[in-house]
């Protein structure tokens, strides 16, 4: 960063200037993500190895995550320069520079500002950051429309507007009027501008609105809510622009594809993306802009890495997590090649009998809000083949640079139809019209019509295509315990604790386990604690009906909890979860989006959705960050013995966000009376519960 005010250079993470004491600004929080939960069950790790020996698959994953680098800081740099020495004399590798004589980089920012602006100014945060950027030789273009209101004065919610940065002030280039920007004719038209109005030797595109991947896409346009970019619309959108860039860069959740990099792998030598959400914090735009008008001959590589570093720094300071890596485009044909070779090798194991083995291993991937997203190589370890290790070295040539706080995110993922299913029909259009091989398509084809099978059969001919492939199977043909379909399973009195005993095969077809926690505060009330995926067996392999040793609380109180997503690594001990806190907001019935992990064991509060509490559904498609100043007030499902229910509001007075402590503590039940039972479900859609067992003090 730069102090505007004596030009003194200051590092990254200091507020006052060194030399004359003036405030530097820096990235403030707004904590805003498109993310649409849906409760994934806990699942057993089913434990990998590679061909390559442990020590040497731990290598390979380091440089995974650390951009392929071993180096300490000071030889990356002369790396680096050794880089930058062979290119020059490279003429194949002349597109991988950036930095050109002067007047050759031309960014062109495409900012569709939906909700993230109207609700919390993130794109004139970053507008604002781009205006503070020191550089020569460099013509920044933007795009702006998609929102019911913009804070930056001279920006209109009415029309869509095209400005240029000069001298730190935005000049209004161009008026649109009211049109979509979610429209690849949209794109074409204003990439073709910019390189014509300001032409280069070298083009950097920012992508800026809500992400998602399949089948989500790219682009919520507030004014033109019906309109999305899917990844092949981008693609053909830049080919029609005929435009080549350095980098396309998404400052947007969840673009970091397998099907965007192949989209637009003809369009750029490097893609910028993230696996998982993008905190509303967003890229921070000044450091990398600075980066592109250096006297210095800077790769394309270098200021991409500058922009994940800077993300993920800011990320850090505010105590969030996030991840973004780094995608070599030349790359990933080799990915794509070494995926099909893969999947066929899947699809061999499950019509050979592995359908709950690769069934367990996919659920225990982790999630990517509202996608279904999977991390290549933690598919390929998760669910190992012959072809497994191909593919893992292949991620690891394409993903240069990656940085994740997220255990299971390594650089970059794939659609793989599971939790949204009914989707896939949707879903199936992009990897169509991306030409993808037969294999790949057989294999999710009667995978999806499976899970349809099993899952939604009432569903079938309204969610499937011509694809659909009937597995002559149903959930009943695979029930535990024949004969007591829609019955409680009995527990036993085993000698000081209740337990529930079924036959080993019978255990080896459940695929998760949850425990739902009642508290009886009075003789006329019990409140309901919520869900989580916790578990205990005894030596005999009984089920044990036991009170949960520890829960969530908020400014220690116990909350009305429900774990919705569960991952761990057997070999590794990483877990993480996912929750919800049941609340209101500002007087608003929400529920509240936690996580956990083994570096943040007590949590950290990321977001809240609208909720209706009558009919116990997320009412909002997006997720809102919390301002210091909302209220936040614990709510209760209460159960009275006149049994009616309801929810009440918390007992104790309201507190702000501001003063919100999480914490996952031991939990002292000792005092009161509790009811248990416990939900089992089996990989083919068949859901068990446990008698209600009453633990008695």
């Amino acid at each position: 960063m730069y102090c505007k005010n004596c030009g003194q250079i200051v590092p990254k993470g200091i507020k006052e200037c060194p030399t004359c004491g003036q405030p530097v600004k820096s990235k403030g929080v707004i904590v805003a993500v498109l993310i649409a939960l849906a409760a994934v069950a806990f699942a057993a790790f089913v434990t990998v190895f590679f061909f390559l020996k442990k020590s040497e698959f731990d290598d390979e994953l380091a440089k995974a995550k650390k951009g392929n680098s071993t180096s300490t800081s000071e030889s990356k740099k002369d790396d680096k320069d050794k880089d930058k020495d062979k290119e020059k004399e490279d003429d194949d590798d002349e597109d991988d520079k950036l930095g050109t004589p002067a007047g050759s980089t031309t960014i062109m920012v495409y900012m569709i500002g939906s909700n993230l602006e109207s609700d919390y100014g993130a794109a004139t945060e970053d507008l604002e950051e781009m205006l503070d950027a020191e550089y020569e030789n460099v013509n920044i273009v933007i795009q702006t429309g998609g929102t019911k209101y913009w804070y930056m004065d001279g920006i209109s919610n009415k029309k869509v507007q095209r400005f240029h940065i000069e001298d730190g002030e935005l000049a209004e280039l161009d008026n649109l009027g009211k049109m979509s920007m979610s429209t690849p004719d949209a794109l074409t038209d204003f990439v073709t501008f910019a390189a014509e109005e300001y032409p280069a030797e070298e083009y950097v595109l920012v992508l800026w609105d809500h992400g998602g991947g399949i089948p989500v896409g790219f682009g919520y346009d507030e004014v033109f809510p019906d309109d999305y970019l899917v990844d092949v619309e981008i693609g053909q959108a830049l080919d029609d622009a005929g435009v080549h860039f350095g980098a396309i860069v998404f400052d947007a959740c969840n673009m970091c594809t397998l099907e965007v990099a192949l989209s637009i792998m003809d369009n750029a030598d490097y893609m910028v993306a993230a696996e998982s959400y993008v905190n509303g914090i967003g890229i921070y735009y000044t450091d990398w802009i600075n980066e592109t008008s250096s006297e210095l001959e800077y790769l394309v590589q270098d200021y991409c890495e500058t922009i994940v570093s800077d993300y993920m720094d800011s990320l850090d300071e505010e105590g969030l997590v996030g991840s973004m890596s780094v995608i070599k485009l030349s790359k990933i044909d080799e990915v794509y090649d070494a995926y099909v070779d893969y999947i066929a090798s899947v699809a061999d194991a499950v019509d050979n009998g592995e359908y709950e083995n690769y069934y367990a291993a996919r659920g225990n991937c982790g999630y990517y809000e509202g996608t279904d997203s999977v991390d290549l190589c933690t598919l390929c370890t998760q669910f190992d083949t012959d072809y497994a290790t191909p593919l893992f070295n292949s991620v690891v040539n394409a993903v240069v640079y990656t940085e994740s706080d997220i255990n299971y995110g390594h650089g970059i993922t794939a659609y793989s139809p599971y939790d949204y299913f009914d989707y896939y029909d949707e879903g199936r259009e992009s990897l169509v019209t991306l030409g993808y091989d037969e294999e790949i398509l057989d294999f999710y084809d009667k995978f999806a019509s499976r899970l349809f099978d099993y899952f939604a059969p009432d569903y079938i001919g309204v969610y499937t295509g011509d694809w659909y492939v009937d597995s002559g199977e149903s959930s009943a043909d695979y029930y535990v315990g024949a004969g007591k379909k829609n019955e409680e399973l009995e527990v036993f009195d085993l000698g000081g604790y209740f337990g529930l005993t079924l036959e080993e095969d019978e255990w080896d077809m459940i695929y998760s386990i949850a425990v739902c926690t009642f508290v009886e505060i009075d003789d006329e009330s019990v409140w309901c604690l919520g869900s989580c995926y916790h578990s205990e067996f005894d030596d005999d392999g009984n089920l044990m009906i036991v009170d949960p040793d520890e829960w969530v609380f908020l400014n220690d109180e116990f909350c009305y909890y429900d774990c919705v997503d569960y991952y761990y690594d057997e070999e590794t001990g990483d877990w993480a979860e996912y929750g919800y806190v049941y609340c209101t907001v500002n007087g608003s019935d929400s529920v509240m989006l936690v996580y956990f992990d083994q570096d943040y064991t007590d949590g950290m509060i990321l977001g809240y959705y609208d909720y209706d509490a009558v009919n116990d559904e997320i009412t909002s498609d997006q997720m809102y960050s919390f301002n210091d100043d909302d209220e936040i007030d614990l709510i209760y499902y209460v159960y009275y013995t006149d049994e009616d229910t309801g929810y009440i509001f918390d007992n104790n007075a309201p507190f702000t966000y501001a003063d919100a402590v999480i914490t996952r503590d031991d939990i002292e039940l000792g005092d009161d009376s509790t009811y248990l039972y416990y939900i089992l479900e089996d990989y083919y859609g068949n859901t068990y519960e446990t008698e209600m067992v009453y633990l008695y003090i």
